[in-house]
């Protein structure tokens, strides 16, 4: 969605093979699995906690970068910041929560040879959305226009406290944020 705010029009799957594509399900009898730091982890097109999971934002960075775009990652949420970066033209890639039904769970990282080099903390509803718009003044911003990729309407207006509830639910994964120019 981002890209073709800017006119870079790209088919989905190619974007996830400039994340870093290796699909492949959860070595479970090791709790083992890739890193969504580092790449696009299991399958796209499947869905659970073993098949599939996503991206985070540094490969997404590396996205934008490739395509002459810059990417500044927000670890904190400042509501007059981003509605001054919404303000001047540009769209801020938030992570975020469909639902959390369970508590946040873990996987190893692994070398070549098998040796742990990290752990992914992770839970199931990780969704990313696009702050598009907002409601009020850019010094105190009263909520955000949020476009989201499974809401039937497309466009929800979010209150300032429900986007900062949604950015701070999980710290290690939903304090996260991109503004892209």
């Amino acid at each position: 969605m981002v890209l073709a705010y800017y006119g870079i029009f790209v088919n989905d799957m190619d974007l996830i093979n400039l994340f870093g594509y290796n699909p492949r399900s959860k070595n479970i009898e090791e709790n083992s699995w890739d890193d969504p730091d580092k790449m696009f982890v299991g399958f796209v097109d499947v869905q659970g906690s073993t098949s599939g999971y996503g991206v985070y934002s540094s490969p997404v960075i590396k996205v934008i970068h490739h395509f002459d775009r810059v990417g500044e990652e927000k670890t904190k949420f400042n509501a007059g910041e981003f509605a001054r970066e919404i303000k001047n033209g540009y769209p801020i890639m938030m992570w975020g929560y469909t639902s959390i039904t369970a508590p946040p769970y873990f996987w190893n990282t692994v070398d070549k040879e098998g040796d742990i080099t990290g752990t992914v903390k992770a839970f199931r509803g990780e969704h990313v959305r696009l702050i598009v718009g907002f409601r009020g003044s850019v010094e105190d911003p009263e909520g955000f226009y949020v476009h989201d990729s499974l809401s039937s309407t497309g466009y929800n207006y979010w209150s300032r406290e429900k986007l900062s509830e949604q950015f701070y639910r999980v710290v290690g994964v939903t304090d996260q944020a991109i503004v892209i120019k």
